[in-house]
Parts: structure tokens; sequence; C-alpha cells
């Protein structure tokens, strides 16, 4: 027989008299434990979480402070070596100022060709300069005396007269060698003083080269020569790879422009190349690159990402050098930094599960005893209870009896019980649902009425819409001259989004990509306002911003709901391949040349239509050769979401189109579609998605 609600109240009242007591003192028990386990867990889970941050930002500023000692040693270890060899190369000026202002205190010294060479300019007469040569022989001892452990390459002389003498590494033969025509010649020369120049491509095939050099000057002030030191970039590799204090360190000595001039790579998959294109190309870095170019002492964080779109985190520290406009950049991996504080999380992480096991394994014991006495005072209670119930069902089955009728559908009963209690009540409050429920269906089958009305009405918008955008491809069969495909959808069941082309006379097509503000049907009819308003000034074959500007005024007049259009027009000249568009605040298109990538066509946007009359509207324009491809969308397709609400966003839909090479139109924008809803995975959609791709093929 069926529990009623009169027998579950006589069934409480014997069974919660006995089990309250039970039930109160379990679950305190059993809460209390709960509670103990999850406050020590998240104590222990925020002492790991805060343990592994305040031990990060330890490392992390401790390596900061060491590097920023170690590359300001190295700084002044490099300035140090730069100063000693400026003096070296004064010292050797004022030796051969010494050696002409006082010719008669030299004898001629010939030239030991183990160590050192003489060239002179086409044209010199040798013979006639053989005393000067001799007595500039004279400086051998100091030139020597210079490159005997050091890091100088090449110590030389030239003169005025073209002759130039050399010690140090052996140069490739040559015939004749003009040492005014030198660039380090040229800008002592004009300098008056010393000097030093950029990195250069060394004359004698040693590789890049940075050169000291100081002018002389005879008694009466004019000039006599140029001496030098040439520091070969290959050999200053220590300075930047010495003391290193972690495996993944990597030191660059680079100049103003941004271009490595030393490099000492401590990681396996980093190089200059790829940090100079993160901090160049990315707007967050811009305060960064300008204080490693131009700052002095300072650190940042940087992080890289590879072609797998992987991210790795480093510490930058960066300083510049006095003598020279050049920078020393240190990277060193936070991987390796915080490795510490990570094996320190991974033992508090072993502990904190070791504890949560023991905890969990007494509360299953004690929640097991509970169990087992709840049921055992059940049973007894049931059994008591079971037998005062049976005299009191009778109202409760009639009520049982009628409720039945009326779950079948017979809403015209009405249940007639008098007893005096919360029973009758229970009827006369059934009664009063079963009146409110027949209304109820009565107004929700005009409602349903109402709502399949208004989705036929939508349908058949729908299809008009899509009738109204050119669905056939390819759209010219007869013209071999480009290729193109175009595809919308709706967010709603009709949508703000078109797009259109059509050929303005035999030599120009016309292409469009439109996004009214808005959704659903203002926006469906605004959009084919804006349609048919541009189409119409298009045919008067005016030019794109003219076709804006009047479209502009037009979709002004009487739009009383501030609604707006964003929208790229443009004009294939078919046999030169130019193109020529307008855009009217609408997202940047994407174009391809045949022997490279998709990139933005980024020019400043106009302002959207039907936002002021006094807009006026500039084009730009393009030449497209065979092969090359015009991508445009709407931001449907960057600003599609996942569930999480992420982006699909401009990254991504540049590396997917970069990723379809080769690709037909129509393959192109079905491959893209295809990766939005690979990554939307089934979210609904919040925008209209529409695209248009043009590949031109030439006249």
């Amino acid at each position: 027989m069926k529990k009623t609600s009169i027998q579950k109240r006589i069934f409480l009242l014997i069974f919660l008299s006995t089990l309250v007591a039970l039930f109160i003192v379990g679950a305190i028990t059993i809460g209390g434990m709960l509670y103990l386990q999850y406050n020590t867990t998240s104590v222990l889970n925020s002492l790991r979480e805060t343990v592994l941050a305040d031990s990060m930002a330890v490392f992390n500023e401790n390596a900061r402070k060491d590097s920023e000692k170690l590359i300001s040693k190295r700084s002044e270890l490099i300035d140090e070596k730069l100063m000693s060899w400026q003096l070296s190369s004064e010292l050797l000026a004022s030796v051969a100022e010494d050696i002409i202002r006082n010719p008669d205190s030299y004898n001629e010294n010939q030239l030991d060709n183990r160590l050192f060479w003489l060239w002179y300019a086409e044209g010199t007469d040798i013979v006639a300069l053989a005393p000067e040569i001799g007595r500039m022989g004279n400086m051998q001892g100091a030139m020597r005396g210079l490159l005997r452990g050091s890091d100088i390459s090449l110590s030389f002389v030239g003169t005025e007269d073209g002759f130039f003498i050399s010690g140090g590494r052996a140069p490739t033969p040559s015939e004749y060698f003009d040492p005014r025509t030198r660039p380090w010649y040229i800008e002592a020369k004009e300098a008056g003083h010393t000097i030093w120049t950029d990195v250069y491509d060394d004359a004698f095939g040693f590789g890049l080269t940075v050169t000291c050099a100081t002018p002389f000057y005879y008694t009466n002030g004019e000039l006599a020569g140029v001496v030098g030191l040439d520091v070969h970039l290959s050999d200053l590799d220590w300075i930047i790879s010495d003391g290193k204090s972690w495996e993944s360190e990597a030191s660059f000595i680079i100049n103003r422009n941004g271009e490595a001039i030393v490099a000492c790579d401590g990681h396996e998959e980093l190089n200059w190349d790829d940090i100079w294109e993160n901090l160049t190309h990315r707007t967050e870095y811009i305060m960064l690159l300008d204080d490693i170019l131009y700052g002095t002492i300072g650190h940042g964080t940087l992080y890289l990402t590879d072609e797998n779109d992987e991210t790795t985190s480093f510490i930058i520290v960066y300083t510049g050098l006095n003598i020279l406009p050049w920078n020393i950049v240190t990277l060193i991996s936070l991987d390796e930094v915080n490795k510490p504080a990570v094996e320190m999380q991974g033992s508090i992480r072993e502990y904190i599960e070791s504890s949560t096991y023991t905890v969990r394994t007494v509360i299953l014991m004690m929640l097991l005893i509970f169990v087992l006495l709840l049921l055992l005072t059940a049973f007894l209670s049931g059994v008591v209870s079971n037998r005062f119930a049976r005299s009191l069902t009778k109202p409760i089955t009639m009520l049982e009896t009628n409720l039945s009728l009326i779950a079948s559908g017979n809403l015209d009963t009405v249940i007639e019980i008098k007893t005096g209690d919360e029973i009758e009540s229970l009827a006369d409050s059934v009664n009063s649902m079963t009146v409110e429920l027949k209304d109820y269906i009565n107004n929700l089958s005009r409602v349903t009425a109402e709502k399949e009305r208004i989705g036929a009405e939508l349908d058949v918008a729908r299809r008009i819409q899509s009738g109204m955008l050119p669905n056939i491809f390819p759209p010219f069969p007869h013209r071999e001259e480009f290729d193109l495909f175009a595809c919308m959808e709706p967010a709603k069941e009709v949508g703000g989004d078109f797009y259109d082309f059509y050929l303005v006379n035999e030599d120009t097509l016309a292409v469009v990509m439109a996004d009214v503000s808005g959704k659903g049907i203002p926006a469906a009819l605004f959009m084919v306002i804006a349609k048919t308003i541009i189409k119409n000034t298009v045919q008067t074959e005016q030019g794109p911003a003219d076709v804006f500007n009047i479209v502009n005024k037009m979709l002004l007049e009487g739009n009383e709901t501030s609604m707006f259009v964003t929208a790229i027009l443009g004009y294939l000249d078919i046999p030169t391949g130019r193109f020529t568009y307008v855009n009217a605040g609408h997202n940047p298109p994407l174009i391809k040349k045949a022997d490279g990538e998709f990139e933005w066509l980024i020019v400043k946007p106009n302002l959207f239509l039907a936002g002021f009359d006094t807009t006026t509207y500039k084009q730009h324009e393009v030449i497209l050769n065979p092969g090359d491809e015009i991508f445009l969308y709407t931001d449907g397709v960057t600003e599609a979401t996942d569930n999480s609400l992420q982006f699909y966003s401009d990254p991504r839909l540049i590396a997917t189109i970069n990723h379809s090479q080769g690709l037909s139109p129509k393959d192109l924008t079905e491959h893209i579609k295809n990766d939005l809803d690979d990554f939307t995975k089934g979210a609904e959609q919040a925008d209209d998605i529409t695209m248009l791709s043009l590949k031109y093929l030439g006249p």
C-alpha cells in the first residue's frame, strides 16, 4: 500500500524523535571533520601557492640582481678594453707624429715581413717615398707591443702620400690598397680626433670588424695620416660568455639598429632574430625596446612565442656601453630560475595529498558507522509507525484517485473532501490549481500559434535575404581573368552582414563587404537598403570614394534609429590588376602576393557609413599581379568565441589562412569556416560570419 501524507506524518513523528539526536551528533561530527579536511587542505594549498609565489619572486629578483651585476661588470670590462684600445691608437698616433715632425731623429728601419706588410695606392711613386716608409718602419716596435697578448687583430698606419703599413694577421694579398679611400681614414680625417667606426666587412677578408682610428699631423697642422687598430668581432665572444651563471643564459652585443654584433647563445632554440622579431612586432614591448636601445642598466620580462604558438618566459637584462653606441642584452630562462621553487612545490603537494588521504579515511569510517545506526533506527521506527497509519489513509486515497484523473487530462474533475485538516486544504488548492491550469493551457496554445506564425515569416525573410546575395559560383564563367567565391552565415534567422560583386563594365569588377550594426530583422532591413543604394550608385561608374560619399548621405536620410554600416568597396581593373578600394570603418582586408603570404592591407579607415553627413571618404589602391589574392571578411570571423568566451582573433585568422597556400577561393573560405567550427566547438554563434575571396589570374 502506498504511503500517504498522513502516514508519513505519523511515521516521521516516531522516526524523527529517535533519529534527530543521532543525526545531529553524527552530522556535527562528520561536518566538523569535513570542515577540518577542507580547512586543512585550503591552508596547505594556500601555503603552497604562497611559498611558490614568494620563492619565485625571490629567485627572480636574485636572478635579476645577479644578472645586472654580471652585465654591469661585462659592460665595464668592454669599456675598459675599448678605452685601452683607444689610448693605444692615440699612442701610435703620437709616435707617428713624432717621426714625421722630427725626421732627422730617426733612421730608416726595414719592415719585418713576417709580421708587417706594406701596401700603396695605384700610381704612388714608391721609390721616392722609400725614405719616409723607412722612417715609418720605426713604428714596428710600438705596433708589435700592442698586438702581443691582446684582442687587437691588426694595427696599421696610412698616410696622405698613399702608402699603408699593417701588422697582425696575414691579410689576403692585393696588388694595390689606398688607405685614403677607407671609411676609417675618411671619418678620422673629417673628425680631427680619435673615432670608432661602425661594424663593417674587413677589406682583407677577416670578416666583421670595428676600427679605432686617430689622425696625426705635420708641424704646420696639415694631415699626415691616420693610425688605427682593428678588432674583429669574432674575437669578442669571450667577453659576454665569461662568468655565466645559468645554463640557459644567452648574451648579445647589439648596435642602435638592433643588429647582433656579438652573440653567445646558451639556449638551444634561442637566437637574436627571434628576440628582435618579438620586441619590434608586439606593442607591449615598445617601452622595453626603447630602454634596451637607449637606456642605461635595466631589466624586464620577455615572452617569446615560437612557430608552434608555445611561449617561453625569460628575464631580460640590458645595459649600454660608454665608449660605443652598443648595448649588452642577456636573457635567462625563467624555467631554470624557478626550478628550485617548482621542486619545493612538488614536495609540499605530496605532503598535502598524504594528509588529505588520512583525514578522508577517518571520515569514511565515521560515515559508515553513522549510516548503519541510521538504517537500524529507521527499520524499528517504520514497523511501529505503519500500524498507526492504516486507519488514516482513506482521505489520502480519495485525493490520489482524483489527482490521477487530473493527471490523465480530465481538468473538469472536482475533489470534494471534508476532513477539517490539511487534507481538505490540499484538495481545495488542487481544485484552484486545476482552474488556473486550464487557463494557462488556453493561453499557451495562443502563444504557440503566434510563435509558429512569426517563425514561418522569419523563414520566408531568411530565404528572401539569402536570395538577394549572389550565390551562383563561378559567377562569371566566361571571365578567366579572376576567380571569386563568397559566403554568409547569419547568427539569427536573418542577418545584417552582406557581400556583393558585379561587373561595372567589361573591364571593372566591383566587390563589396559590409556589416550593419545590430542583428535580426532591423539589421536585415537596413542591409537591404544599404546593399541596394551601394549597387545603384556603383552602376553610375563613379570611383569608390565618390560612391561612399553619396551612399553615406543617402543612408542618413530618415535614419531615426541611428543605425550604421561598416563596409569595404573595391574596384578591380581587370586588364591592369589595379585594385582601388575605400574602407568605411571595416576590418582591414588581407592581401597575398603570389610569392608570399597573406598580410594585413592596413590603411587608416574612414568613418562608418550613416555616421555624419560631413564625412569625406578617401580611397587607396594596390597593384595585383597574377596569382595575388584579396580576402575580405566581417568581425563575425575574428570575434567568434568558444565555450570559454575566447576570441578566434586576428592572429589565428592570419595563421589559418597562411596554412592554406595554393587553395582556390572557394576551398580557402571553406577551410577557414571549418577551422572556425573546430574553434567554437558548438558554442552559440554571436554574430554573422561573412567572407569573400578574390584571386587575380591576370589579363
